[in-house]
């Protein structure tokens, strides 16, 4: 059953190329400029390094101490298996795999994740408003689900903050998490560990409260987020097409908002829909044209994720316990 999404996404996938026109694809990759290629991949690993430098920053502040080698294997990782999983609600695997590497509690560690997506979801919130200031053309059915997105974020937000906010509630909040998946070990563990566990949860969660914490960690997401966007940009330079680099940080940022919603892994399939459909309603590129950029954005960011991630499970102590 749990295959069942993922195999969804790649027939979404396998839909919008279908009617793009392989052929055209195929024949538009065969024209693709190596040299944009490249750089595109050195700004995705820019962005893992920014990822790396962020979370190391977060685990910082609350006494964990990881090498930047080990954090970037674990960060990769943990992204690769979050995005096998409907609307990446496999992150906090990333905090078992750095368990086993380093010993560090979960109840330290998981929190960092929490914030992180916190984080980078005001970044993409901030980034698509600035960018529909620009992008006017965008499509009425992409409108209503960036709103809606949007809504069901700021809800998300105060019921994490509610529950965050008084330790009585995180335990009780943690216990009802543990008892739902207490058929998974590692969960079940937890639960029996409540009274040791919710404390430091708590605890971490207070620590990234502090202005600045806050504010370093969300100076780095936009800068991921950008990049993202760079990425995008690029693809789109390699095919001769010119979407603007302004566009392409605003549409990674609308289309990523989008697709997580649709809780579908990794955004596969939504996701380039959605990137599509955009580029479509403000450019008069050919529709086989958009395609090929997207697909080939997706491959260098998205993809590289899941190249590096099957390479760096196998050099992980953990790599056993979570493929």
């Amino acid at each position: 059953m749990k295959i069942i999404p993922l195999l969804f996404s790649l027939f979404l996938l396998a839909l919008l190329i279908y009617f793009s026109d392989v052929a055209k694809i195929l024949d538009i990759l065969t024209r693709v400029d190596l040299i944009f290629v490249g750089l595109g991949l050195a700004v995705w690993f820019l962005g893992a390094v920014i990822r790396t430098f962020r979370w190391r920053y977060l685990l910082r502040h609350v006494n964990v101490n990881v090498s930047f080698l080990k954090c970037l294997k674990v960060l990769v990782s943990g992204i690769f298996i979050a995005n096998l999983t409907p609307g990446k609600t496999g992150e906090p695997v990333r905090s078992l795999l750095l368990k086993n590497e380093t010993g560090d509690s979960l109840s330290v560690t998981l929190p960092s994740i929490f914030f992180e997506r916190v984080f980078d979801i005001l970044s993409m919130i901030a980034i698509s408003l600035i960018g529909l200031v620009f992008i006017t053309a965008m499509i009425g059915e992409i409108y209503f689900w960036f709103s809606i997105a949007i809504g069901a974020y700021v809800i998300l937000f105060l019921i994490i903050i509610f529950i965050a906010s008084s330790e009585s509630r995180t335990k009780r909040f943690i216990g009802w998490g543990c008892s739902v998946f207490s058929f998974i070990p590692k969960i079940r563990e937890i639960g029996n560990r409540l009274d040791d566990f919710s404390p430091n949860f708590h605890n971490s969660f207070r620590t990234y409260k502090n202005f600045r914490v806050t504010l370093v960690a969300i100076f780095y997401s936009f800068i991921i987020w950008i990049l993202e966007g760079i990425v995008l940009y690029i693809a789109s330079l390699a095919l001769g097409l010119n979407i603007t680099l302004l566009s392409a940080v605003a549409i990674i940022s609308i289309a990523t908002l989008i697709s997580v919603i649709t809780f579908l892994p990794g955004g596969i399939g939504s996701s380039e829909i959605i990137m599509v459909l955009l580029i479509s309603s403000i450019f008069a590129f050919s529709l086989p044209e958009i395609t090929t950029a997207v697909l080939l954005a997706r491959i260098l960011a998205f993809w590289m994720y899941a190249f590096f991630g099957i390479i760096f499970m196998n050099l992980l102590k953990s790599n056993n316990r979570y493929l």
